[in-house]
């Protein structure tokens, strides 16, 4: 496994929150069982149905609380930490994000 700068980024949320976001790159490669398809097709679809649709163009994705919150910085798809399940196919994924 090999950790770019870029992989790991903070922002400030409006309510003060810093949000820590993971690369697509970086939890694939972490994560046995975890694809970029799968990302695509179930994780960021089903969190897209948490947002209102006046809010889905934008390039972060508002904080409904629901798991696989996503952003896109650069052309890169982004994954808030505090929002990735612990839990099948992602299964430890937290914990091991931990000791990086």
């Amino acid at each position: 496994m090999n950790i770019l700068p870029s992989d790991i980024t903070t922002r400030a949320e409006r309510n003060g929150r810093l949000a820590v976001w993971v690369s697509e790159r970086l939890l694939v490669s972490v994560c046995d069982g975890l694809t970029n398809t799968y990302l695509r097709q179930k994780a960021r679809y089903e969190y897209l149905k948490t947002v209102p649709a006046n809010r889905r163009h934008q390039d972060i994705m508002p904080d409904t609380e629901a798991a696989w919150r996503f952003g896109k910085f650069g052309g890169q798809f982004f994954y808030d930490l505090d929002r990735i399940p612990d839990k099948a196919p992602a299964a430890g994924t937290q914990s091991k994000l931990e000791l990086l």
